[in-house]
């Protein structure tokens, strides 16, 4: 049992950090943001199904990043998770 979870698990894991780095390398290229916000903004994006919560946007703004910015950002993360699951 503790192996087939330990199996599960890494896949699982292995599948979101494949799609963390495709992600994280569509918005950097198409914008600038420094590192910590980029992560973050990746990883909110996929631990909420594709997508930057209200609250994670004004905390964005409130560091100093434009809404068009993030809405570019947004509209990049969609496109590559909808190329990723036409892959599957």
């Amino acid at each position: 049992m503790a192996s087939d979870a330990l199996d599960h698990d890494l896949r699982d894991e292995s599948a979101f950090l494949h799609r963390f780095d495709l992600v994280y390398k569509a918005v950097n290229d198409a914008i600038d943001m420094n590192n910590n916000d980029l992560v973050l903004l990746v990883r909110s994006c996929l631990q909420n199904e594709g997508k930057l919560s209200n609250n994670r946007q004004k905390q964005f703004i409130a560091k100093g990043h434009p809404a068009v910015l993030l809405e570019q950002a947004q509209q990049v993360v969609t496109v590559t998770l909808e190329d990723l699951n036409g892959q599957s």
